[in-house]
């Protein structure tokens, strides 16, 4: 018997009354706002890990402190659902969003690119949901041109990865795999998303909280590097704006949102059209060139995702 057998999702409030094509272009909307989100957080990522003067811990702190502020505020009226929550939905939440994924995407993105964190994280995506829903005894019933549409997707990925350079490695292969490593967790994260009902603020609360709490404490007590009173405040406003109210909150609530209204795979297969958002930024604003082997690697992705969504009905759709 697998996990979502044992552990049946928590009731989620599905919107009542309205159309199905209308809410499919609802959740196209939001995975809109979400991929842009996500793109200037790949850029942000860089940028942070790039120049190497940046305390990790610093950029994690915003990262799930502020938004745990704000959900903090939804706390009491989640009281009781909250305590419907198991333990190892809290634990997939709160890791799969949390500490491991940031650390891995900081880590990654300073050993890699601005393209790489976008290309990886969002283009490995599709295929580890698929992994991750397959050990998670989450049906999935893929037709020959969505399998297709993936193996472009992942095809890209690689083309992407390789436009680096071989005069990177062996760096920039570790910097790969950790990005592999932080797309492995975004995947589990979904799919404890569809474990608790898709709830954007229970998921903020579980996903926040727990990350908000250990970051304070790992920085007061000084187990980790520090430099807050450091930094300038446009430090603040930049990665206020970009990790803590973007990342954490805004596209924490799209993400959600549109998973439940057109699942969790189709969702993350539009997810990976951030590198094409993410190459152009990264060119534009920390001129990281942009190589043949790059853009083949964009236009397998983009082909990818739309043979994927081709033959994508609003029955498969609902039902991924």
């Amino acid at each position: 018997m697998s996990l979502h057998q044992v552990n049946p999702p928590l009731a989620a409030a599905a919107p009542v009354g309205v159309p199905a094509r209308v809410e499919r272009w609802i959740g196209l909307g939001l995975m809109l706002v979400t991929v842009l989100v996500w793109a200037s957080f790949a850029v942000s990522m860089r940028a942070a890990g790039g120049g190497g003067q940046i305390a990790p811990a610093d950029i994690a702190l915003i990262r799930y402190g502020f938004p745990a502020l704000v959900f903090l505020a939804f706390a009491p009226r989640y009281w009781n659902r909250l305590k419907q929550v198991r333990p190892l939905d809290v634990l997939l939440l709160s890791a799969g969003s949390g500490l491991p994924y940031y650390l891995l995407t900081f880590l990654g993105g300073r050993l890699t690119s601005a393209a790489h964190v976008g290309a990886v994280l969002a283009g490995c995506l599709p295929l580890m949901m698929v992994l991750v829903s397959a050990l998670s005894g989450l049906p999935r019933a893929l037709s020959s041109r969505q399998g297709a549409g993936l193996g472009l997707i992942g095809l890209g990925t690689v083309g992407l990865a390789m436009g680096l350079g071989l005069g990177a490695l062996p760096g920039s292969a570790i910097g790969v795999v950790m990005l592999m490593g932080a797309s492995l967790c975004w995947a589990v994260y979904t799919v404890a998303l569809r474990r608790v009902g898709s709830d954007p603020v229970l998921a903020g609360i579980l996903s926040t909280l727990p990350n908000g709490v250990i970051m304070v404490l790992v920085i007061a007590t000084g187990a980790v590097p520090s430099h807050l009173a450091d930094y300038p405040l446009d430090f603040y406003v930049k990665y206020g704006l970009v990790q803590g109210l973007g990342s954490g909150v805004l596209a924490g609530i799209t993400y959600t949102m549109a998973v439940r209204r057109i699942g969790a795979v189709p969702a993350s297969v539009y997810g990976a059209l951030t590198p094409v958002l993410v190459s152009l930024a990264a060119w534009q604003l920390l001129g990281e060139g942009i190589s043949l082997v790059t853009s083949l690697g964009i236009l397998a992705i983009f082909s990818g995702v739309l043979l994927y969504n081709v033959t994508l009905g609003p029955r498969r759709r609902a039902a991924a």
